[in-house]
């Protein structure tokens, strides 16, 4: 919700840094997480000044566009700040401009930002924040979008007693990120198809 400017310039500042180091990690082209923190977490910490939180997931990152290039060529312009549970809290306050604020320890010292959520995740943030909620807060990825700033949350609710009624089979690919077939009664349904050629336009251009 139009955060003050000073807080604007924080996550500006963090954004350019971030980016950076995405596209560090990537330059080493590895698709393995821990291979790819021993070869270049040391340097990369020294290099753009990032909290440990934030490098961890700038790697994690580069670690996806890699794979999901499969070692072709690809220059990443720009990207979103994934804030893992560790570096992140949202609470709800009885506050004039807005109950829902985000805690958010990018840099240095904490900042809270006010956040206005829509009406149809209104009511899944509340029971989120509830005191006996099963929902729980893994991550946020903060997205600069003309110059205006959005939050994405990630829940995670485990699943007990839960028997599975349909197999799915899912095949990752090149040409479409995922084909997806149901088994019905034993019979493979008309698989359905989600197209790579979005995220690639966003993460890469031709060499």
């Amino acid at each position: 919700m139009n955060p003050n400017k000073e807080k604007r310039h924080k996550l500006n500042v963090v954004l350019e840094k971030y980016l950076k180091a995405v596209k560090f990690f990537a330059s080493f082209k590895i698709n393995a997480k821990n291979l790819l923190q021993q070869k270049a977490y040391k340097e990369a910490r020294k290099r753009f000044g990032l909290s440990s939180t934030l490098t961890q997931t700038a790697r994690d990152k580069a670690v996806e566009l890699v794979k999901a290039n499969e070692g072709r060529e690809f220059h990443i312009h720009k990207v979103s700040i994934r804030v893992n549970y560790r570096a992140f809290k949202l609470v709800k306050r009885d506050t004039k401009l807005t109950p829902y604020w985000l805690y958010l320890k990018l840099d240095g010292d904490g900042v809270w930002y006010p956040v206005q959520v829509g009406e149809k995740q209104r009511q899944l943030i509340d029971d989120t924040l509830s005191e006996d909620s099963k929902w729980s807060l893994q991550q946020v990825e903060l997205v600069k979008r003309d110059g205006e700033w959005y939050v994405y949350f990630t829940l995670e609710k485990p699943f007990k007693n839960y028997e599975p009624k349909t197999p799915i089979g899912i095949d990752l690919g090149e040409r479409n990120l995922a084909t997806v077939v149901a088994l019905v009664d034993g019979k493979p349904t008309k698989g359905t198809f989600f197209k790579g050629s979005k995220i690639k336009e966003l993460t890469s251009s031709p060499p």
